[in-house]
């Protein structure tokens, strides 16, 4: 990243081995277009999770500088202006891949990753009184109803009330 260092919660794409025990961070300078990933840290949220459900140890989620992490990528992706961020809000005419594809706004498949990382984070984390994490709705499968969308939940079906 030449003379600039990654923001506090952005996690590497991916990691090149420089000797044989030296890893070097890449944070987008491999990429195309040389843009940070925003995936990786809600990816590393939502796989957090699932080690603890699959295991049933939850002690690294509990660990301090666990907790601190969740903490700062949460901070990254809500901070003001993130939503512009090249990676979540795509340019008319452009794509973050090798050719155009005529694709415009904010990518469906993020938004859908950012929100399971919320609610992910949400059961995770050890909230302290007046956290904006607290107003993040818990849900579960089966017990989801969108009446106002004329919409109902049971389980993985979604059923359009006409």
């Amino acid at each position: 990243m030449d003379c600039y260092s990654p923001g506090q919660g952005l996690m590497p794409a991916s990691f090149k081995i420089l000797l044989l025990e030296i890893l070097d961070a890449d944070f987008g300078e491999a990429a195309i277009g040389r843009v940070a990933p925003v995936d990786s840290g809600l990816w590393w949220i939502i796989l957090l999770r699932a080690y603890g459900k699959c295991s049933g140890d939850l002690s690294l989620q509990e660990r301090v500088d666990v907790q601190t992490g969740m903490k700062m990528i949460l901070r990254l992706c809500l901070a003001d202006g993130f939503d512009m961020f090249p990676t979540l809000l795509v340019t008319d005419g452009s794509c973050m891949i090798d050719r155009r594809m005529g694709i415009h706004g904010h990518p469906l498949e993020i938004q859908a990753l950012f929100y399971s990382a919320l609610l992910c984070a949400r059961e995770m984390l050890a909230l302290e009184d007046g956290s904006s994490l607290a107003a993040i709705p818990r849900t579960h499968p089966g017990l989801i109803t969108m009446e106002d969308l004329g919409l109902l939940c049971f389980g993985r079906f979604v059923v359009t009330v006409v």
